[in-house]
């Protein structure tokens, strides 16, 4: 994990078909996560997005599925609303 990653760990996330997640930005505070997720869910309705704390995106993406990340988030990474 780069540096830079490391220094943004607030995450909006893009969750796709069969299972898949896509980081679509990340940010340093929560409350810039926030205002983002806003106006990008209203630019694009009808897909769906989550502001999450990550510290580890290569077990992050390798994770099938939003239900599932939320039984193994305890050690890497963790939905949250600010």
């Amino acid at each position: 994990m780069s540096y830079r990653n490391q220094l943004h760990p607030w995450c909006v996330v893009r969750f796709l078909p069969d299972a898949q997640t896509l980081v679509v930005s990340r940010f340093r505070r929560c409350g810039e996560a926030e205002a983002y997720l806003k106006i990008i869910r209203r630019l694009t309705p009808s897909a769906v997005y989550e502001v999450v704390f990550c510290l580890d995106e290569q077990n992050f993406t390798s994770l099938q599925g939003f239900g599932l990340m939320q039984q193994h988030f305890w050690n890497i990474t963790v939905a949250v609303k600010c």
